[in-house]
């Protein structure tokens, strides 16, 4: 098939769906929204092409018109390419201009906040999110939503139930597995991969290490603990403040942006990994963590509670409760056999369940299905 996926460079999954559709003998062009290289370029082969579509300068959180405006570019690129079929993952961006662009088959997924209200990101009238949903789904042969929480904001928005297929995009299982945890009297090690932005509230993970070392001084017994924070994000030089307001530097490492391959090592190396975010899909986050035996430490929201069950495989806290964090991060630290129940059922729940190279295959299945219907 010629496949036209429409997607921004920068987002975690665009290579590893373009190498996935390559290797699988697909002519593939990715029309990106981010001016950004695609990470493994070099590695695909000289079918897949990228075309930057978007505006200079780049700004990630600023005016969303450009997927309006940019649709006439769009639309010459996908007539002079002659895919077979588009496939856009971000439902009301890339999806909403490839529906209007395009007019063959059309694959669109639904990952977060193009579908669920979140911090940080675009605020719509509920009326005029409901029309564009609807637009998109109106125009669209399958939707696939990572988590069941986005298939049901789909359908309450627009998309037909049978429309909808949920299965997360997964992560490379191979890449991420267990590695040497603390043993007792060693620290807690620690990791958050998310981003800094609004809707991840990475300072609540702050406040409860600094919580923990105001109730040793008050007496109770200390946690000794060490916390790695990976990942970039508009809030990261404002957070690296907050470190050193919380006098944290001794215990808090804030990386910024690091390779997949440096995220697979340190939480292989994790003892815990935590997740503050108000709202998600299925997070590749918490299954990298799960696959690499961390001890997942994630809020209580839908998208969490399918894959973390508390005091079984996991412990859950209410969004932006900074005690109920710092007394989970205080159970995780002597709780060991919880964190043995982690290291041993959560890896292989992962492979069965999100493995990448599993749930691209359906996807190529939908698009070649969406295909041959025309």
């Amino acid at each position: 098939m010629r496949i036209a996926l429409l997607a921004h460079t920068d987002a975690p999954w665009t290579p590893l769906y373009a190498a996935h559709f390559a290797a699988a003998g697909h002519i593939v062009t990715i029309l990106s929204f981010c001016p950004d290289s695609l990470p493994n370029a070099a590695q695909l082969p000289a079918t897949c092409t990228v075309t930057f579509v978007g505006d200079l300068p780049y700004n990630p959180a600023g005016n969303k018109t450009v997927f309006l405006r940019k649709i006439p570019r769009v639309r010459a690129l996908l007539r002079q390419f002659r895919p077979d079929v588009v496939f856009a993952p971000y439902l009301l961006s890339n999806g909403l201009c490839a529906a209007l662009a395009w007019r063959g088959p059309l694959v669109v997924t639904a990952v977060g906040s193009d579908v669920l209200q979140q911090a940080g990101t675009l605020r719509l009238p509920p009326l005029v999110r409901r029309a564009l949903v609807t637009v998109v789904a109106r125009r669209a042969r399958w939707m696939v939503a990572v988590s069941e929480e986005l298939a049901q904001a789909c359908v309450q928005l627009g998309a037909k139930p049978g429309q909808v297929k949920v299965f997360p995009v997964g992560i490379d299982v191979q890449a991420f597995q267990p590695g040497p945890k603390s043993q007792p009297g060693q620290p807690l090690a620690v990791v958050c991969v998310r981003k800094h932005a609004p809707v991840y509230e990475n300072h609540v993970l702050l406040q409860a290490i600094a919580l923990l070392r105001q109730q040793h001084a008050q007496g109770r017994p200390a946690v000794p603990l060490t916390c790695t924070f990976a990942g970039s994000g508009p809030l990261l030089a404002s957070f690296r403040q907050q470190v050193k307001a919380l006098s944290l530097q001794d215990c808090v490492t804030v990386l910024g942006h690091v390779d997949h391959a440096e995220v697979a090592s340190l939480l292989a190396a994790a003892d815990v990994s935590v997740s503050c975010t108000s709202s998600d899909g299925t997070s590749a986050a918490l299954l990298e963590g799960m696959a690499s035996g961390a001890l997942p430490v994630v809020t209580d929201i839908t998208a969490n509670q399918g894959w973390v069950v508390p005091g079984v495989n996991g412990l859950q806290f209410p969004v932006g409760d900074v005690v109920a964090l710092a007394a989970a991060l205080r159970q995780a630290s002597q709780d060991f056999a919880l964190r043995d129940r982690a290291l041993h059922d959560n890896p292989p729940r992962v492979a069965a369940q999100a493995d990448i190279a599993v749930n691209m295959g359906k996807v190529l299945e939908m698009l070649e299905d969406a295909w041959r219907r025309g």
